[in-house]
């Protein structure tokens, strides 16, 4: 699921991206996909950031 979405904010940053319509970019739409975006990145920090915690757990454990 988390692919799936991360292919879709993909997309979307780069419909904007290409897009040549005039005023098709709007504040909005814009501001849409950064959000998206960052909420990616804040995601996959927590998950990364659970990771290393659990990792450091375990160390712990067979070192003590």
């Amino acid at each position: 699921m988390a692919d799936l979405e991360k292919q879709k904010i993909q997309q979307d940053l780069e419909q904007i991206r290409d897009e040549r319509r005039k005023a098709a970019n709007t504040a909005e739409r814009i501001g849409q996909a950064l959000l998206e975006k960052s909420q990616e990145n804040v995601t996959s920090l927590e998950n990364m950031m659970t990771r290393q915690t659990g990792l450091s757990h375990s160390i712990k454990v067979l070192t003590a």
